[in-house]
């Protein structure tokens, strides 16, 4: 069974009837048709938001947009306007278009002005339809051109308790296909920890499935997979010239824990340093630390922990680099 592929894409999943949902969500949804212009929020990433998305907008013909890198009034000018005018080149179930934003919390004021227009402008032949992690950053007038906004967050303990179960139930079948037993109790803790981020629940499991363990009976278990010297070592390496053994490493073995890389990088990376006993590397220490606690920042506001973390890496090289010559 190949362990190179993401999980997170490997089992990504591709019908509604097989996405994890709360039933609030689902009932929302209805039969999955998009009949109003609908915005998906919620402030922890890896809810499923963007997978409903994708199955949701297969039978239209969709242009994607991501606001978080493509967000000023040009992009509205000369891609999402163009599109909206244009016909298909293929033609789908559906006849009426879609524009669909990524991100939508990350646009520019321009951005956003932009498109209240263009939104009531092709409201017979285009919906819009949007995902965010922070809602309070997109402004009133917009949000009010979307007809069907979702919170995909639990709202009570009956949510929670139900979504919890849904995902261990997942859990537990993904597992199974790889010989990978648990303890009720630590599986139960496994998932508290990173509850309802299922992208990050799964990433986990490809990491212990990659790092040989069969078993996770006692709660040590659940660190086995966190040591992150390897990393380390590559931010010191003067020889380091291959950015893709970068990309590689980030996006391979350790895909979807940039934010636990960020967390050792913060706490660990500095006493790592100093057991060095290098004087040439001390004296780097905290510029090193100022670089990876700027990326950890931009991080938490773009909530692409994993890009951040190359970015980090490449820069502090640098640094480290320089010492060496």
């Amino acid at each position: 069974m190949d362990t190179n592929i993401l999980f997170t894409e490997k089992y990504r999943p591709k019908t509604l009837k097989s996405i994890i949902l709360l039933d609030r969500v689902r009932k929302q949804i209805g039969d999955g048709l998009i009949k109003q212009n609908t915005l998906f929020y919620s402030d922890k990433p890896g809810t499923g938001k963007t997978s409903l998305v994708k199955i949701l907008t297969e039978d239209y013909t969709t242009l994607y947009i991501n606001a978080s890198k493509d967000r000023g009034i040009e992009v509205v000018r000369n891609e999402i306007e163009k599109f909206l005018q244009t016909k298909p080149l293929i033609k789908k179930k559906h006849d009426i278009k879609i524009v669909w934003l990524e991100e939508l919390h990350n646009g520019t004021k321009d951005f956003y002005k932009s498109l209240f227009a263009l939104i009531e402008k092709y409201a017979k032949s285009a919906r819009f339809i949007a995902t965010c992690n922070w809602i309070k950053n997109i402004p009133k007038p917009l949000l009010s051109r979307f007809g069907l906004i979702i919170n995909f967050a639990p709202q009570n303990k009956d949510e929670e308790e139900k979504l919890f179960h849904k995902i261990r139930k997942r859990i537990l079948t993904i597992s199974d296909k790889y010989e990978l037993t648990w303890n009720d109790e630590i599986l139960d803790i496994f998932i508290k920890t990173y509850f309802p981020d299922i992208r990050k629940i799964i990433s986990e499991i490809q990491n212990f499935v990659n790092s040989g363990i069969t078993s996770v009976e006692d709660i040590s278990d659940l660190d086995k997979t966190t040591d992150f010297t390897e990393i380390f070592e590559m931010i010191i390496n003067p020889k380091l010239n291959n950015e893709i053994d970068v990309f590689q490493l980030i996006r391979g073995k350790y895909a979807g824990k940039g934010n636990d890389i960020f967390h050792s990088l913060t706490n660990d990376f500095p006493e790592w340093i100093r057991n060095k006993n290098n004087p040439a590397y001390l004296s780097i220490r905290p510029q090193a630390y100022i670089s990876i606690a700027d990326w950890m920042n931009k991080a938490c506001n773009t909530n692409d922990f994993d890009t951040m973390v190359i970015a980090a890496i490449f820069q502090c090289n640098n640094f480290f680099k320089n010492v060496n010559k």
